[in-house]
């Protein structure tokens, strides 16, 4: 391991842990116990970096940024107050997010199979969001309910869509 990437994981844990210091120093979270996220913020960010640095696998690559993601909605959910009920759908749009560097890693490309993979997690995340953070009056199994012949429209219009279609 080279000077740099010492230097590297040294900054990185020292960012994490000076803004861990200054969540208590500020008074935004009760105690040390609830900075514990922020270990596995600078343990994904290592991952992720000697993934990248050290030209491992793309799998290494995607956990070490789904991790860090994970943390980051953890402790950032804490701090503000929101109840994990609530804020689960932001896993499965980090999901997608980190996807996209993963392929790109892994392909040396941008592989449109990998781009609607993490669109769909994307925007499946996004939807149920919808209803976890209360931005529609309708609770989600009334909008299930009411809207599920919709599914029928939708693959009917992509079927439709396809070119072999004759």
């Amino acid at each position: 391991m080279t000077a740099y990437h010492i230097l590297f994981s040294l900054a990185v844990v020292s960012v994490v842990l000076g803004a861990g210091l200054l969540f208590i120093t500020t008074g935004r979270v009760n105690g040390p116990l609830v900075l514990w996220p922020l270990g596995f913020v600078a343990a994904g960010a290592l991952a992720s970096y000697f993934a990248v640095a050290a030209r491992l696998k793309a799998k290494i690559l995607f956990l070490g940024l789904f991790v860090t993601c994970s943390a980051l909605i953890r402790f950032i959910a804490t701090v503000l107050g929101i109840s994990s009920v609530d804020y689960w759908p932001l896993y499965a749009v980090a999901a997608g997010l980190c996807m996209l560097p993963a392929n790109f890693v892994r392909y040396g490309r941008a592989k449109p199979s990998a781009i609607v993979i993490s669109s769909a997690f994307i925007a499946l995340g996004l939807f149920f969001s919808i209803f976890s953070f209360g931005f529609s009056s309708m609770r989600f199994k009334t909008f299930i309910t009411m809207w599920w012949p919709a599914l029928f429209i939708a693959s009917g219009v992509v079927l439709l869509d396809r070119k072999s279609v004759v």
